[in-house]
């Protein structure tokens, strides 16, 4: 068997069920019809893996199946309102079909991996195989996509029966080491480019329920800045700031700032997620993302929910940062302890006492390792343990890295190249954390409060 085609998730924190039935995607509280999925069965071949020549059995009521989400998942894509299909730069028109027959015409079976094993590592959600030809593998991590993102991750591996294949990543986004999930580019209609365009399609059509088409368009805007070798839509790298107000402005790394989120939290913080800037709110235990549409920004859904529910307000108040990683990582930061999460890994904590926090600091190079540390209120940088193994360690055997002075925020843009805010709230740049620093003079005079980075944007984007 030679896979040719494998779609890795974009966190380990995605959204279950979204809103009830809009058009065609129904909660998946409710039980599959016996019509469609004998109408299923009829049009693809089913197996489990290792059991192939066993009938597959389908609990048309289980939500926790994913043999009964991948059947909800292209339910939804056949029964999905005629999409938007307007042609601009953003929907080339590559599926040229509906999307359902796209896949009937592509994807002959379907095959069910029930372990975490082989290709199914880590974000690995689904991938195709050609030999034999036509066969979509499903895995484990199925289970954490939301309905669109099922649908879309479906018609994603059918592209690869055309023969497109994924290259290793090059963007200086941070990615996984040697990542080899990214296209060349969106316009070469590859598996990431057909993908962002139906989620493009479905954020564009209003006969679907508004928290689907903000999942969509928040999902093809993040596909956008990490997927593809070369950024399209004149998108650029640069930094993520947030000033004294709370407004958020994206700097080029030179001399160029755009105000970027007019919808400010005064007391949010900034961190970001998939490379684009997020706004957490302390208080009200929400985030805002700069994905939506100005009819959308506002409606609940996957990048507008609350965070962590589970805190209570008592517990929010004792919170002093916000992580979401590139990939699988997430964590939090109390005053008093550390909370990380990794796909298919136990929850890591480790209690604080010996300092108090303020930032957690990622200082991977892009394509590298991952590697954290803390920052303190007083400017100290922490290093964390690898692969963030909390549990192993105590807060006051960790390690001062050197700085050339002590920080309020600091972010690692590649190749050994550190932006950071000083103790006067001025942006600076080094070579180095320890190396000279200097005051970045486009920004003299401005203070801020927290940089994200690196980040990819265009003003283009609001034109989704």
């Amino acid at each position: 068997m030679r896979s040719i085609g494998v779609c890795f998730l974009l966190t380990a924190i995605l959204s279950t069920a979204l809103a009830e039935r809009a058009s065609a995607l129904d909660s998946d509280a409710t039980c599959l019809s016996e019509a469609d999925v004998a109408e299923l069965r009829s049009q693809f071949s089913w197996a489990t893996a290792g059991r192939e020549g066993q009938a597959l059995t389908v609990d048309p009521c289980d939500s926790k199946s994913i043999v009964t989400k991948t059947f909800r998942a292209i339910i939804e894509l056949r029964d999905l309102p005629p999409l938007d299909d307007r042609r601009d730069a953003f929907n080339r028109g590559s599926l040229g079909t509906d999307p359902f027959s796209y896949l009937k015409a592509k994807v002959r079976g379907f095959i069910f991996e029930p372990r975490i094993s082989g290709i199914c590592v880590n974000d690995t959600a689904a991938y195709y195989s050609d030999d034999p030809a036509g066969l979509v593998h499903i895995c484990p991590q199925f289970e954490r996509t939301s309905p669109v993102q099922a649908m879309v991750l479906l018609v994603h591996e059918a592209r690869h029966a055309e023969g497109f294949e994924h290259q290793t990543c090059t963007t200086l986004l941070k990615q996984k080491p040697r990542s080899y999930s990214c296209d060349p580019q969106y316009e070469s209609g590859g598996s990431y480019g057909v993908g962002a365009e139906l989620y493009v399609r479905i954020s564009r059509t209003a006969a679907i329920q508004p928290e689907v088409r903000k999942d969509a368009r928040s999902s093809a805007l993040a596909d956008f800045g990490i997927r593809f070798n070369e950024l399209p839509f004149g998108m650029k790298r640069g930094l993520i700031l947030q000033i004294e107000d709370g407004s958020v402005f994206f700097f080029d790394g030179h001399e160029k700032i755009e105000r970027i989120f007019d919808h400010a939290l005064p007391n949010a913080w900034l961190t970001q997620r998939f490379g684009m800037p997020v706004l957490y709110s302390p208080e009200s235990g929400q985030t805002k993302q700069y994905v939506h549409a100005k009819e959308l920004i506002d409606t609940r859904g996957e990048y507008s929910k609350e965070f962590r529910t589970e805190f209570t307000v008592d517990r929010r108040a004792k919170l002093r940062d916000v992580y979401y990683g590139p990939s699988t990582v997430s964590c939090q930061l109390f005053d008093d302890e550390m909370k990380c999460s990794k796909t298919n890994s136990p929850d890591q904590s480790m209690k604080i006492s010996a300092f108090i926090p303020r930032r957690i600091i990622d200082l991977s190079e892009p394509g590298t390792e991952q590697a954290f540390a803390i920052l303190t209120t007083d400017g100290r940088l922490l290093k964390l343990p690898e692969n963030l193994n909390l549990n192993a360690v105590k807060d006051r055997s960790l390690r001062r890295i050197p700085t050339s002075q002590r920080f309020a925020d600091i972010a690692a843009v590649g190749a050994g190249k550190f932006f950071a805010v000083d103790q006067n709230g001025a942006l600076v740049r080094m070579r180095g954390l320890n190396g000279k620093s200097a005051v970045v003079k486009a920004l003299a005079g401005i203070r801020l409060q927290r940089i994200a980075g690196p980040v990819a944007w265009s003003r283009k984007l609001e034109d989704l």
